[in-house]
C-alpha cells in the first residue's frame, strides 16, 4: 500500500484489501485440525464483529489453511457486504508502516487509516 494515510472524513477512504480472490470458503480444505477454525470463520463472515469471535485469533502449525482461512473470511464479507472497508496485511508490512509513520512524525494517520478499517486481516504474527 503506497502511503494509504488520509485525513479522516475529507473523502471517503479508498482501499484495495490486498485480499487473493482465489481463498473462498468453497475450496478451503477442511479436516479435523481446522474444522472448529473453518467456522468460527464462516460465523465470522456472516455476522463481522457480531459473534463472539472479536477479535478471531488463527493459531495452527505451517500448511494447515490460516491464509486461506484469513482471506476466505475477508473475501466472504467483500462479497456480501461489499460497503465494507477490508484490510489484509502481513505484520511485517504493518510494523514497517507504523515505524515509518514514527519517523515521519505523522503517527496519527496510521491511527486513523486503521481505525478506519471494517475489518482488519493480519497474517503471520
Amino acid at each position: 500500500i503506497k502511503n494509504p494515510f488520509v485525513i479522516p472524513g475529507l473523502k471517503k477512504l479508498q482501499v484495495d484489501p490486498q485480499l487473493n480472490p482465489n481463498y473462498s470458503f468453497e475450496n478451503f480444505i477442511e479436516g479435523d485440525c481446522n474444522r472448529l477454525a473453518r467456522s468460527a470463520g464462516y460465523a465470522v463472515a456472516g455476522k463481522p464483529g457480531g459473534t463472539s469471535f472479536n477479535p478471531l485469533m488463527i493459531y495452527g502449525g505451517v500448511g494447515l489453511g490460516k491464509t486461506h482461512l484469513a482471506q476466505a473470511i475477508g473475501n466472504e464479507v467483500k462479497r456480501t457486504i461489499p460497503d465494507k472497508l477490508i484490510l489484509y496485511v502481513s505484520c511485517e508490512k504493518f510494523t514497517q508502516q507504523f515505524v515509518d509513520a514514527l519517523k515521519n512524525n505523522n503517527i496519527n494517520d496510521f491511527v486513523n487509516f486503521y481505525q478506519a478499517m471494517d475489518i482488519l486481516i493480519m497474517d503471520d504474527v
